[in-house]
């Protein structure tokens, strides 16, 4: 079962193969995915909800926030041995309606859970602008990081959702922030994955089409050496037609 709630989380944070070179102008957040949760013996209210979110009971969600459960804490389980928030048990289980009932009612789409995450970046790994402008208005921190050290803007550019990506600028992202540990900027995600419009976007918002990651890599050379297996070679020409063939260091 530890696998199963892992495998429905890969599955929320990154709707879009990781190396997939699909653009898309939209995409819309998969129907919710029951999964378990087991708490032992309890009768903790808590308890409650977030059985209810993993079981996409969205009544149940909705009596217990009504009636007054403070949405602002962490719980963890047998499955899921860090604690987590109900807002990310609900991003884990793809749940939008519980999603949106507990923001409603109060949830900070900023809190960190035990491992330091909040849930802008599951937000815009998801793609859905809908959910994403919901988290944002709500006051989601564009320039917050993962666990991983990634942010929301690369995460959004290297899945190649275009009106994501557009709604993190238009919130502040800046587009020429980098990832923790390789170094890898927005632009270089998106043209790693061959994403023509996302490139394009990037780049009027500012982004430095010669700023290298740490291993000294610009956008061309990972156009140049796209992720995908079998890269699409008119796709990949045009994406190095709009990056500079030469950076000066």
């Amino acid at each position: 079962m530890a696998l199963l709630l892992i495998a429905i989380f890969s599955v929320a944070r990154f709707a879009l193969p990781p190396q997939s070179d699909i653009e898309r102008p939209r995409v819309q957040m998969r129907t919710c995915v029951p999964s378990h949760y087991k708490q032992g013996p309890s009768n903790d209210v808590r308890d409650k909800l977030i059985r209810a979110i993993t079981r996409c009971d969205v009544e149940q969600v909705q009596s217990l926030l009504s009636a007054g459960l403070n949405p602002n804490y962490a719980r963890s389980n047998e499955m899921v041995q860090e604690e987590l928030t109900p807002l990310r048990y609900a991003f884990m289980s793809n749940f939008r309606p519980a999603i949106t009932e507990l923001i409603k009612h109060g949830a900070d789409v900023n809190l960190p859970d035990a491992d330091g995450e909040g849930v802008m970046t599951s937000a815009a790994s998801i793609g859905d602008v809908e959910v994403l402008r919901e988290v944002l208005k709500a006051g989601g921190n564009v320039e917050s990081r993962d666990n991983g050290g990634d942010f929301p803007l690369d995460l959004a550019a290297g899945s190649g959702n275009i009106e994501a990506v557009k709604e993190l600028i238009s919130a502040g992202a800046k587009v020429n922030n980098s990832t923790v540990h390789a170094g890898v900027t927005p632009l270089i995600s998106a043209a790693s994955r061959l994403h023509l419009q996302t490139v394009k976007i990037l780049l009027a918002a500012g982004a430095d089409a010669c700023k290298r990651d740490k291993d000294g890599h610009t956008a061309r050379d990972a156009a140049l050496h796209p992720l995908s297996a079998e890269p699409d070679a008119q796709r990949q020409a045009v994406v190095l037609e709009a990056l500079p063939e030469h950076c000066r260091d």
